[in-house]
């Protein structure tokens, strides 16, 4: 992303730290689901759930040995949690994780992108360019066409982040399907 073209709330979506931290959601969600399936211990799931960590320094620092970022990233969730540690990423792939984590990312960069429409639309609806006597100079049909394109070019990201999502969606059914029959 380039910083000066990036809200700061959409950057912030995109930081190594919100990667890790939506790596760290599914890894708790995933241990959580094994541990309703009876395959991980329930003291295990609290242990993990109040005592998971990461530090991005720290996980790049073992990715620069181990040259594996999952790895890195599960080695350091480890040194925080002990032994509850060994039902973490259980039938997972690094895979598994990339993905959903992404997809985590995607959902929430959707609802910005809908929050900035949203406020575009009423920006553009509700307040008439007549009631703005203080911008009248500068909001000109110049500006009026350059705020349509943008609540266009916003329309275009949404759509375009709904269709990875849906892909995710169709992804997580099929990982669904086969690691998880139904009874």
């Amino acid at each position: 992303m380039i910083e000066r073209y990036t809200l700061p709330e959409m950057g912030a979506i995109w930081t190594e730290e919100a990667k890790f931290q939506s790596w760290l959601q599914v890894e708790i969600a995933a241990t959580e689901a094994n541990a309703e399936l009876g395959r991980v211990p329930a003291e295990a799931v609290a242990t993990i759930r109040s005592q998971a960590r990461f530090s991005v320094a720290r996980i790049l620092e073992i990715e620069a040995e181990v040259r594996h970022d999952v790895i890195a990233f599960l080695t350091n969730v480890n040194e925080h949690v002990g032994d509850a540690g060994r039902y973490i990423h259980v039938g997972m792939t690094s895979s598994d994780v990339l993905d959903t984590g992404l997809a985590l990312q995607l959902r929430a960069s959707v609802r910005l992108l809908l929050q900035e429409q949203e406020f575009q639309q009423l920006l553009l609806q509700q307040v008439p360019l007549q009631q703005l006597e203080p911008l009248q100079l500068l909001l000109q049909p110049e500006l009026q066409q350059l705020l349509l394109l943008r609540l266009q070019h916003l329309q275009f990201l949404q759509q375009l982040l709904l269709q990875l999502l849906q892909e995710q969606v169709y992804f997580l059914q099929q990982l669904q399907r086969q690691y998880l029959p139904s009874s």
